[in-house]
């Protein structure tokens, strides 16, 4: 993903390898950052009555810092990732990693909220037409059923059984937050430019919608049949 949105909004003075280099470097750069910090975090803080929401806090605001100080030096692929690895790595060593745990899906809460509603917001509707809504729901249908395809043959072999097999298909199904979380970005990047291109906002308008559609097409069914497999 990272690699196609700098071929598609490239920096003018970055050569055709560094574009295409950068997406591996952002998965080495994100990954050592997120051990560094993850193994810094594993120490702090030293033991008090007030452990637990220290560490969460710490938590929380390292990995502010990565997700954002990396996007201010042109790595936004990077600082997600270290964010994820830190979190992974202090967990090894944290004893109370179920409490933190229990703090951030609080907070998941209302960062859900946010994101979905932020997303909602930039769509218009004035813009969707049926050969948008149409192509956009070919390509959704070919794309859930390629990758349900590919998932169940990747456990054809196992001993898993029938219904065990269909689960798998069935967690491999979008389940809206990737398509929140990155479905505007494209339109972000054009609105950001200094001369805004109608034909390219356009573009970036019909991606989120598609984003969209795959939240409302794809998780309903989705999530009824995980639980429909998972009993």
């Amino acid at each position: 993903f990272s690699v196609a949105l700098n071929f598609v909004f490239p920096d003018e003075a970055a050569s055709v390898v560094m574009l295409v280099l950068k997406g591996p470097l952002e998965v080495i750069i994100g990954g050592l950052a997120g051990v560094l910090f993850g193994y810094i975090l594993s120490y702090l803080p030293p033991k008090s009555p007030h452990q637990t929401s220290t560490q969460f806090l710490i938590l929380v605001l390292v990995g502010f810092t990565c997700v954002f100080g990396l996007k201010r030096a042109t790595f936004s692929g990077a600082g997600v990732l270290a964010a994820l690895v830190m979190s992974t790595v202090a967990a090894q060593t944290w004893q109370n990693k179920v409490e933190i745990s229990g703090y951030l899906q609080l907070l998941w809460l209302v960062g859900e909220t946010l994101l979905f509603t932020l997303v909602g917001a930039q769509v218009q509707l004035d813009l969707l037409n049926f050969e948008i809504v149409g192509y956009g729901l070919v390509c959704l249908c070919v794309g859930v059923l390629l990758r349900c395809g590919v998932a169940y043959l990747s456990v054809l072999f196992s001993d898993l059984n029938i219904k065990e097999k269909l689960f798998v298909c069935a967690s491999w199904t979008p389940k809206a937050t990737v398509q929140a979380a990155i479905g505007s970005i494209a339109l972000d990047r054009v609105r950001e430019s200094d001369q805004v291109d109608p034909d390219s906002e356009l573009y970036g308008v019909t991606v989120l919608c598609i984003a969209v559609l795959a939240i409302i097409v794809t998780s309903p069914p989705g999530a009824a049949l995980i639980s429909r497999t998972l009993r």
